[in-house]
């Protein structure tokens, strides 16, 4: 994972993290998991065709999602399960250009 410069809440928690989508314990051995929470993060989960995910979406609206059955984690978008560095899913995109077509129409 590239280091950003935006400093939100999933920022920092990946920070803590050391930036590692396969590290979920921090220098304290406490969990990703624990430390969203504690964070007040509102948890989700979801899946996505033999994916699992949870997602922790914070107060200030950053998001880090935890695909479960994969182990891994990263900084997610607020408006499905997709990775911020693997950018949407063709069913996402296919479906952000659906609605874009039809706030287009008369």
């Amino acid at each position: 994972m590239v280091k950003r410069a935006r400093k939100d809440m999933a920022h920092k928690t990946s920070t803590r993290f050391g930036d590692n989508g396969i590290n979920f314990y921090d220098s304290r051995s406490i969990t990703l998991d624990a430390a969203c929470r504690a964070e007040g993060a509102n948890v989700t989960r979801g899946r996505r065709k033999d994916d699992e995910f949870i997602r922790y979406e914070f107060d200030d609206g950053s998001v880090i999602i935890h695909c479960t059955n994969r182990d891994l984690w990263d900084i997610g978008y607020r408006s499905c399960f997709c990775w911020e560095e693997l950018g949407h899913t063709d069913e996402c995109e296919k479906k952000a250009r659906a609605a874009l077509e039809g706030k287009e129409k008369p």
